[in-house]
């Protein structure tokens, strides 16, 4: 019964999610990481066919001139020469495939965390508009006091009540917005349909610090996978330039069935060599080529603009933490302490009502600009992973 009781309640208890477990969770349901990893076994598969000798080709025919019956099997050659370039290009397709799957991992953990932590912020908005609807209805109350006490007349005690209708309206927008991105989130980690929603854990400042990100010592997925494209498109043109090569069919066998020479067999043997007239893979071996100068011009490209991306990361990085750093240390305490001192100020009937409004909506102005901006300095440490192909 003791243990019933245990599972019931384990089962009743919301689900609670870190973000490195809802990456984890979100990589082992994706469909997008399951492409990836068939693109995987797909390049494996092509090294198998690369290196795959071809079969020999039997014949066996009858006639009624002796001899009767004639057999024979052909092998031929002109795999030879394209083997080799074409198992090295095969490699070098794992080499990009494995590649390609290390960055779409990146990618799809940037997506989640991109989603974690706008849900996240959307939830903490949500807290700070209930404080802020709090503050206003506190206000309102002092409003009411003050008008039945005649301290104030009934418009001012009006112009109280609007403001605090207005953070009613502000709350019921972060509201709204947070199932939106709960909805997102939930998306992102391939939440099965009729699941319970878990509980997000963690802190929308969590790692906040200045200056720029750390370097990443790695190479980058993005890299690794242009390289890799390059070499396999360079590798794959020298093989159609190779097969262009005439390589002969050889063809042995054995022939019987003679009434002449009873029980007796003749050996057979040739040699077929393809010729060239019509065509010889010229046409091939241009498109190949054509494909790897692509292919190393794309390299160029990427490596050039991975260069630009890095820069501009890590300067978001950098400043999207010294405005977030400065919001929530410097700028909303005093913008706090402001609406606090000019409260008591007004509970006091020592200042009229427009100090006060004025300072509760800074505050409340301030706070979003603390949570948007720290919701863009993790967006931009996600960024700056993804960019490098690293996962959390």
């Amino acid at each position: 019964m003791l243990m019933l009781l245990a599972a019931l309640q384990a089962a009743q208890t919301p689900d609670t999610l870190t973000l490195p477990a809802a990456i984890e969770r979100g990589l082992a349901r994706r469909a997008a990481i399951t492409a990836a990893s068939a693109r995987v076994s797909q390049a494996r598969g092509v090294l198998g066919q690369a290196g795959a000798l071809p079969n020999p080709t039997a014949h066996w025919s009858y006639t009624e001139d002796a001899p009767r019956q004639h057999a024979t099997a052909e092998q031929s050659f002109d795999w030879l020469l394209a083997r080799g370039p074409a198992r090295d290009a095969a490699r070098a397709g794992i080499e990009s495939a494995l590649a390609d799957s290390a960055q779409q991992a990146a990618n799809t953990a940037a997506e989640i965390r991109s989603a974690f932590y706008f849900a996240l912020a959307t939830e903490a908005g949500v807290a700070q508009a209930g404080l802020v609807r709090g503050l206003a209805d506190s206000l309102l109350r002092i409003a009411d006091r003050r008008l039945e006490a005649g301290d104030i007349s009934q418009g001012e005690r009006d112009i109280v009540a609007l403001e605090a209708a207005r953070t009613g309206l502000v709350q019921s927008e972060v509201q709204e917005a947070l199932r939106s991105a709960r909805a997102e989130f939930l998306r992102s980690i391939a939440q099965p349909a009729g699941a319970a929603e878990p509980t997000l854990a963690g802190e929308l400042d969590a790692g906040l610090r200045p200056g720029e990100p750390e370097p990443v010592a790695t190479q980058p997925a993005s890299l690794r996978l242009a390289e890799q494209d390059s070499a396999a498109a360079e590798l794959h043109a020298r093989a159609v330039s190779r097969a262009r090569i005439p390589l002969p069919t050889v063809e042995a066998g054995a022939e019987w069935s003679d009434p002449g020479a009873p029980g007796q067999a003749l050996a057979v043997v040739g040699i077929s060599l393809p010729l060239p007239l019509w065509q010889s893979g010229g046409a091939g071996a241009i498109i190949a080529t054509g494909e790897a100068t692509e292919a190393n011009a794309r390299l160029r490209e990427v490596r050039g603009a991975f260069a630009a991306e890095r820069e501009a990361a890590a300067a978001r990085v950098a400043g999207t933490a010294a405005r977030a750093l400065a919001l929530r240390d410097t700028l909303v305490p005093a913008a706090s302490d402001l609406r606090r001192r000019a409260t008591l100020a007004y509970a006091s009937g020592a200042t009229g009502v427009l100090p006060v409004i004025d300072a509760l909506r800074s505050e409340r102005e301030l706070i979003g600009d603390m949570l948007r901006a720290q919701l863009n300095w993790q967006l931009a440490v996600g960024e700056w992973n993804r960019l490098h192909g690293r996962v959390e």
